[in-house]
């Protein structure tokens, strides 16, 4: 399967619903990804700089093709307010067929 046909979602974490729907809506509209889910507030307890942290985070699932990867983990990085952002990305095992066809119209015809 060709990475232009492979469907992928993408999760990160923001501090907050805002920063999280101005990512969501960047990486819709500069053509990166088909659909970008919001949702939380959830409970994060990580290690950080010697502490175990506990704080409230947005998540964004983000679904795009797998050529896309490396372009919305730049968009992510370059509008994340996080020194270090989660962005881990998953392969889809089946995707419907009109789904598919929709993402890559939408993505093929928004992207910068």
């Amino acid at each position: 399967m060709d990475k232009s046909d492979s469907v992928i979602r993408i999760l990160t974490t923001t501090s907050n619903k805002e920063e999280a729907e101005r990512i969501g809506k960047a990486l819709v509209e500069e053509g990166l990804c088909a659909c970008v889910q919001v949702y939380g507030p959830i409970l994060s307890i990580y290690p950080w700089k010697g502490n175990v942290e506990r704080d409230e985070e947005w998540v964004l699932s983000i679904k795009t093709l797998g050529d896309k990867y490396k372009a919305c983990e730049a968009e992510i990085t370059r509008l994340h307010s996080y020194e270090v952002p989660q962005i881990l990305a998953f392969q889809a095992e089946a995707v419907s067929q009109p789904y598919l066809e929709w993402m890559k119209a939408w993505i093929s015809e928004n992207e910068g």
